[in-house]
């Protein structure tokens, strides 16, 4: 026996006892660990590869959960066929490894194509933002017609990809009508988004989609906001018929039944009567208003529409009207030049500066810089020079005058 346990006397056996407690607290905590330790995760560990765009190693994590996570092969199979097209892409210079990816994103593609499960894991990846969504687009793209109903669920589920999605809906084309039709029909969806897909449908020359346009615009009982989109399209596709059933609903109360009816002013190849445009170029809605202007840019036939554009560039805040505005007016060419340059005179003083900044863009368009003139360029160095106050309307101004003397 060691000469000091002795020493230890009644305490001996406490601290044997305290020993072994701090052995079995230890051992029950590493246990506990094991019990409570979140199992590794191959597909969301690969997710965070793609996340990354490290999309080889991606795809090493997607396989390995192939095999060890069979519950959610649908998801894996579609990340993959995203994973090999993004690798595919990475290699494009040489040769055997863009075959070799290639294949591999043509293989999971077609796994993905015979489990309709998989489908809507790709049509979620459209979320991402990121290159990967990139290359979801396009796998959804080329697999037509089979993503149809995942995309559609999607449209409705997902406010802030329907725009993505109705572009992808637009390049599949026709194989896309009849889920779009089953759609429009249906009660799935509010009226403003079944009208954007009825829009949609005036894009593809198809004979259902015809068909169906007609019927929706026939059907009385039909919200007018579809019933106008339906003329729009039909006149789009060639139906010239219903002119004046879409220039009369710019007068409606439905808001969504007046953007509409502007939408099409562009396309009208009967032009509408600019007068009847102009009065609609202060619509209570901006949208209505955007497409008022954006049809004065195409059809050009009233020299007032200048002055009631620049007015708008004037007065609104709004991104999209004022975009339009600076579009529709750059198609007037030399004719904006000194009608700007007085609102910029008179307006220098606002503190409504990045209004002035759109009626400066106006000007920087390739169909206005030739119209210049020494007087008119002088005018324009004097607001700079001893009105404009706003550095990033000056700087906007100094980039104009510096390129006008390349003209």
């Amino acid at each position: 026996m060691r000469p000091y346990l002795h020493r230890l006397g009644r305490h001996r056996l406490v601290v044997g006892s305290l020993a072994l407690s701090v052995v079995v607290a230890t051992f029950g905590a590493l246990a506990g660990c094991q019990v409570d330790r979140v199992p590794f995760n191959r597909l969301d560990t690969g997710k965070e590869f793609l996340e990354a765009d490290e999309s080889f190693q991606a795809a090493t994590y997607f396989e390995e959960s192939l095999d060890l996570e069979p519950a959610t092969s649908a998801s894996a199979h579609a990340h993959l066929a995203i994973a090999y097209d993004r690798s595919m892409k990475k290699v494009e210079g040489i040769p055997s490894e863009y075959q070799k990816n290639a294949a591999g994103r043509a293989h999971y593609l077609d796994e993905v194509r015979k489990n309709p499960q998989a489908i809507p894991y790709l049509v979620h990846a459209l979320e991402y933002h990121n290159v990967s969504s990139q290359s979801a687009q396009e796998l959804l793209v080329e697999l037509g017609g089979v993503a149809v109903p995942a995309l559609l669920t999607g449209y409705q589920n997902k406010a802030d990809e329907r725009n993505t999605i109705r572009g992808i809906l637009r390049t599949i084309g026709s194989a896309s009508v009849g889920g779009i039709r089953a759609s429009v029909a249906g009660t799935g969806l509010g009226v403003q988004n079944r009208a954007q897909l009825v829009r949609l449908l005036g894009e593809m020359d198809n004979p259902e989609a015809r068909s169906f346009l007609a019927e929706l615009q026939a059907d009385a009982t039909m919200d007018q906001a579809i019933r106008v989109e339906a003329a729009a399209a039909l006149y789009l596709l060639g139906d010239k018929q219903h002119r004046d059933y879409l220039t009369a609903s710019l007068d409606t109360q439905n808001v969504l039944a007046r953007r509409a009816a502007a939408y099409s002013m562009s396309f009208l190849n009967d032009e509408p009567n600019p007068s009847m445009l102009l009065s609609h170029l202060n619509d209570t809605d901006a949208e209505v208003s955007m497409h008022i202007a954006t049809a004065l840019g195409e059809h050009r036939s009233d020299p007032a529409a200048v002055d009631a554009l620049v007015d708008v560039l004037r007065k609104t805040d709004e991104n999209l009207l004022g975009n339009a505005a600076v579009s529709a007016l750059g198609k007037y060419g030399a004719d904006i030049i000194d009608p700007i340059l007085e609102a910029l005179k008179f307006d220098a003083k606002s503190e409504d500066w990045t209004r002035r900044q759109r009626l400066v863009r106006a000007l920087t368009g390739p169909n206005v810089l030739g119209g210049f003139n020494e007087d008119s360029e002088f005018k324009l160095y004097e607001h700079w020079q001893d009105r404009e106050q706003r550095d990033e309307v000056k700087g906007d101004i100094a980039r104009l005058l510096e390129s006008l003397e390349g003209e």
